[in-house]
């Protein structure tokens, strides 16, 4: 049975990326929104401190890729989505887009791709 996937976009990978260990390895061509978090509570914005975290998917949903942005960053993060207009940009799009060119609390983007 097909997972049924949070948003109608998708990020097509450029290169498709092998995960696993030999001999179940599996290509990943394409990743979904998987899961979206953020922690803005009110004491911890006070201290400067918030987290988001982002899961993409393969189509399957058994290959998972993470990605965590802590404090200024993730802060960053929110206010840059939260002025976009989500009338003509999904969230999702607006989401790969920062993936793409804001490292996350490991130095980690998404490889290159598009966005579909």
């Amino acid at each position: 049975m097909a997972k049924k996937k949070l948003s109608e976009h998708r990020y097509v990978l450029s290169t498709p990326i092998i995960a696993g260990s030999w001999p179940n390895q599996v290509s990943v061509p394409e990743l979904f929104m998987g899961a979206l978090s953020f922690n803005l509570q009110r004491d911890n914005l006070k201290a400067g401190k918030a987290i988001m975290a982002v899961i993409l998917e393969s189509a399957d949903g058994s290959v998972q890729f993470s990605f965590m942005y802590e404090n200024a960053q993730a802060l960053a993060f929110f206010k840059a989505i939260d002025k976009e207009n989500f009338s003509v940009v999904s969230l999702t799009k607006k989401i790969l887009k920062n993936l793409q060119a804001v490292p996350d609390s490991e130095g980690k983007t998404l490889p290159l791709g598009k966005i579909v």
